[in-house]
């Protein structure tokens, strides 16, 4: 006997799971809320979030100390958001006033908002 341990998105569950039905013994389904699937096959750790991705943003925003673009995307990594989606969150911040945008290009820097910012869910 082997015991097989595999990660299976929801969408891909339902034929897994009447594939394996009637070889296998001892079948038990977990859920895994902290995993999301990631390139070749491995997964890749995701925290949970009370809906406030924004606030885990400045968090993890505000222990850089210059704020550009590389600061930006090690602060979606850190907060378990996609580096791909710093640009998202760099608007969403200067919206909710929280920072300025300096200068053009590849110069570009952001600093922090003097001005009293909107409420953001941390």
């Amino acid at each position: 006997m082997f015991r097989i341990e595999c990660f299976v998105t929801d969408k891909h569950l339902p034929g897994t799971l009447r594939a394996l039905g009637q070889r296998v013994m001892n079948l038990s389904v977990v859920p895994v809320v902290d995993a999301a699937p990631a390139k070749k096959g491995k997964t890749r750790e995701l925290r949970q979030t009370n809906g406030g991705t924004l606030g885990s943003f400045i968090t993890e925003l505000r222990k850089e100390p210059v704020i550009n673009g590389g600061a930006a995307e090690r602060a979606c990594q850190a907060a378990g958001l996609a580096p791909s989606s710093k640009n998202h969150f760099l608007q969403q911040a200067i919206k909710a006033k929280l920072i300025k945008k300096r200068g053009k290009g590849t110069g570009t820097t952001y600093e922090w908002a003097k001005s009293k910012p909107e409420k953001v869910h941390v």
